[in-house]
C-alpha cells in the first residue's frame, strides 16, 4: 500500500509541474518563486521561509494558493488536457504511419479524424 501511495504523490508533483509549465507565469513572481523552490529545489518549507525571511505558514499559503490558481486556470483554458490529447492522437498517428502494411479506408478515417481532433485542440 505504501508504494500506491508513493505513485499517487509522484503522478500529483507531476501534474503540478505540468500545470505550472504553462501556467506559471500567470502566478505572481513571489508564487513562483516558491513553487520552484519546493518543487524543483526540493526545499522544505522551512528552509525556503528562512531563504526568503517569511513564516512557514506564509510559505504554505503560497504554496496553496499557487496550487488552487493553477487547477482553477486548467479548468477554464484545458491547455493542459488538449495539449495530452494532442500528444496522444500524434502518437497513435505516427504509430500507424510506422507500421508498414497497407493503410486501409479505415485507417486512413482513423487517421483523418486524428488530424480533426487535433485541429479542433489548437
Amino acid at each position: 500500500m505504501p508504494e500506491t501511495n508513493h505513485n499517487n504523490q509522484i503522478k500529483k508533483t507531476l501534474t503540478f509541474g505540468r500545470l505550472f509549465d504553462f501556467y506559471g507565469p500567470l502566478l505572481t513572481e513571489r508564487q513562483q518563486e516558491i513553487v520552484r523552490a519546493y518543487y524543483y529545489q526540493d526545499l522544505s518549507l522551512a528552509e525556503i521561509a528562512d531563504n526568503l525571511e517569511i513564516s512557514r505558514q506564509a510559505v504554505y499559503d503560497h504554496l496553496s494558493r499557487a496550487k488552487g490558481q493553477l487547477i482553477d486556470y486548467e479548468e477554464k483554458l484545458e491547455l493542459v488536457s488538449r495539449y495530452q490529447e494532442v500528444q496522444e492522437e500524434t502518437g497513435k498517428m505516427l504509430d500507424r504511419l510506422k507500421d508498414t502494411t497497407p493503410l486501409t479506408d479505415k485507417d486512413r478515417q482513423e487517421l483523418k479524424e486524428s488530424i480533426e481532433l487535433i485541429k479542433s485542440c489548437l
